[in-house]
C-alpha cells in the first residue's frame, strides 16, 4: 500500500518508483496524460479513473493485494476509483535485494511538480477503512498495521537535504538537485 496527499496539475508525473527498468521489475506510481493514477511495471500498467492532476489536493493511495497488475486497487479522497486499464500481467519487483525508492524524480525523470504530504509505504494491504480513519492522523503504535509500515514522510522540511523518516525503521531520505526529489536507499 503507498499513500499520499498531492496538489499538482502535472500530468504525467512520477509520485514513486522503485526496482529495475526491465518488464515486470520496474514498479512506477504516477498520473497519466489524463491526470488518473497510474501503475507501470514496464511492459504495461493499470489506470485509475479519477484525475488527481486538477490543482487540488487528492488523498491517493495504490494497494496491491496479490501478484498482479489486475490486483491493485486504487482509491481518491477515500473512496474506490474504478479502473479504465487492468491488465493481468505479473509483477515481480524483486524488493528482498534492497531498493532504492525515488520520490517525484522516478526512473523516467517525470518530474511531480506540485505539492506533496503524509507520503507512506506500507508492505501489506491496509484496508480502506483504516485509510481512511488514519489519513489525517500521524501514524503510531496503535495503527492496526503499525508493524507493515515501511516508510513514513511527513515532508515537513527543514531547510536540510534530509528528510525524516517517522516509520521507525530508520528510511531516511535524501533530497538531490533543485527539483526537491528524494531518494531512500
Amino acid at each position: 500500500t503507498m499513500e499520499a496527499w498531492i496538489k499538482t496539475t502535472t500530468i504525467g508525473g512520477e509520485i514513486l518508483s522503485w526496482g529495475s527498468n526491465a518488464t515486470g521489475e520496474k514498479w512506477n506510481w504516477r498520473t497519466t496524460n489524463s491526470g488518473y493514477q497510474r501503475i507501470e511495471i514496464n511492459g504495461n500498467g493499470v489506470v485509475g479513473g479519477t484525475n488527481v492532476a486538477d490543482g487540488n489536493w487528492h488523498h491517493v493511495v495504490a494497494v496491491l493485494n496479490g501478484t498482479r497488475l489486475s490486483d491493485v486497487q486504487f482509491y481518491v479522497d477515500g473512496v474506490l476509483d474504478p479502473k479504465t486499464a487492468n491488465p493481468t500481467t505479473a509483477i515481480n519487483t524483486n524488493v528482498t535485494a534492497g531498493i532504492t525508492v525515488q520520490v517525484s524524480k522516478g526512473i523516467h525523470n517525470r518530474y511531480l511538480i506540485g505539492e506533496m504530504d503524509g507520503l507512506r509505504i506500507w508492505n501489506t494491504d491496509v484496508s480502506l477503512a483504516n485509510i481512511n480513519e488514519w489519513k489525517r492522523k500521524k501514524v503510531n503504535s496503535s495503527h492496526p498495521n503499525y508493524a507493515n509500515l515501511e516508510m513514513n514522510y511527513e515532508l515537513n522540511h527543514t531547510g536540510s537535504n534530509l528528510v525524516k523518516d517517522s516509520s521507525g525503521k530508520g528510511n531516511d531520505a535524501t533530497i538531490i538537485g533543485s527539483q526537491n526529489r528524494i531518494s531512500i536507499p
